[in-house]
């Protein structure tokens, strides 16, 4: 198995998603290290409360892991698509419900409807 902790970001990314496409755990950790900021910040941005963010986050990794062997470094960067998938819960919580303020990431849903 290839070290790839000194490899830069936009090269150790991908091999990390490769390898959790196979079930490797340590993979999925160091994959998790090197993005969660990044996919939380995003979260936050998005979903305003915490809680919520912190909720996604939690969404969004289990869904990388599950779609790892879906991954393609051709139609976008490791960061990108996790991009896309706090995109598309954002895009699920809106429709799961109507909006219950004036601010839209302040949707009347919690995270088990998403």
């Amino acid at each position: 198995m290839r070290d790839t902790s000194l490899l830069p970001r936009s090269e150790r990314l991908p091999l990390l998603l490769e390898r959790m496409s196979h079930g490797d755990r340590d993979a999925f950790g160091s994959f998790y290290d090197a993005t969660a900021r990044v996919v939380y910040g995003m979260a936050l941005k998005v979903f305003i409360e915490p809680d919520r963010a912190h909720a996604v986050t939690r969404l969004v990794y289990v869904t990388a892991w599950t779609l790892a062997p879906t991954y393609s470094a051709s139609r976008a960067t490791p960061t990108d698509w996790l991009m896309s998938i706090v995109g598309e819960a954002f895009g699920a919580s809106m429709k799961v419900g109507s909006c219950c303020s004036s601010r839209p990431s302040h949707a009347c849903v919690t995270f088990q409807q998403l």
